[in-house]
């Protein structure tokens, strides 16, 4: 069975070995993006862009910037030629939150982005969130009511909870995420994910877990496409026997 094609695929990608810091420095890149205005179509969209925030707010802020992270300076080396360089994420958020409806704010960078956020419609959503990260990290309460998406939310926590390597996942949570990508429709991502994790864990739930996986009868060729075709999680690696 192929993986469930979720809308918010389109626009949420899981990628491997990539920090969340490091996605963050292509904002500047961004600014200055080619990126094809029928590509993040879902993102793109106020209602669906509140749902995504709402979902990462729930899984907590901090499991993707910590907030010594969000307020010493970040832009540094790369940014030697960059009004951002020697600034922190908390400075450059609150540029974006003051420059909002400013056309003749001092660094055009943050008018055209507005510009654009203003073509997309969905500016307004755009700068509530800013707002409502500044506020997150001043340690301010937030009046800000947020939907989630519960597939999203699921499968995005696995990931957050180990990405920075700092704890490593264990046999139950293992288990416990393979379980969910099934339970959600997700089952060559399961079995990719499921596969992976014997090359670490010789495991007989994990094993048993793989077997409840529907695969079709089909030439290997078809096999290797349908696991590459995952929506979630595509990596393969197969070196256990």
């Amino acid at each position: 069975m192929k993986d469930r094609n979720f809308a918010f695929f389109e626009s949420i990608k899981r990628t491997h070995n990539e920090s969340f810091l490091d996605r963050i420095t292509c904002i500047r890149e961004f600014g200055n993006t080619t990126v094809n205005k029928s590509e993040l179509k879902w993102v793109r969209d106020p209602s669906n862009l509140k749902i995504f925030y709402g979902t990462v707010r729930k899984i907590g802020l901090e499991k993707f910037i910590s907030a010594n992270d969000f307020h010493n300076p970040f832009f540094t080396n790369d940014f030697a030629t960059s009004n951002w360089k020697n600034k922190s994420l908390s400075t450059i958020l609150n540029d974006f939150i003051d420059s909002y409806g400013d056309a003749g704010f001092k660094d055009r960078y943050y008018v055209k982005f507005w510009q654009r956020r203003k073509e997309e419609q969905n500016e307004e959503t755009v700068w509530e969130i800013f707002k409502d990260i500044q506020a997150f990290y001043q340690l301010k309460p937030s009046s800000l009511i947020l939907p989630i998406n519960d597939t999203l939310h699921d499968i995005l926590f696995y990931e957050v909870q180990f990405a920075n390597k700092l704890d490593s996942p264990n046999v139950e949570a293992i288990i416990s995420h393979a379980s969910i990508l099934i339970q959600h429709d997700l089952h060559a991502s399961a079995y990719n994910f499921i596969q992976v994790q014997l090359d670490h864990f010789q495991n007989a739930q994990l094993d048993s877990l793989l077997q409840t996986i529907v695969v079709d009868s089909v030439p290997c060729s078809e096999h290797w496409k349908w696991r590459e075709g995952a929506l979630w999680f595509n990596e393969i690696y197969d070196y256990h026997h």
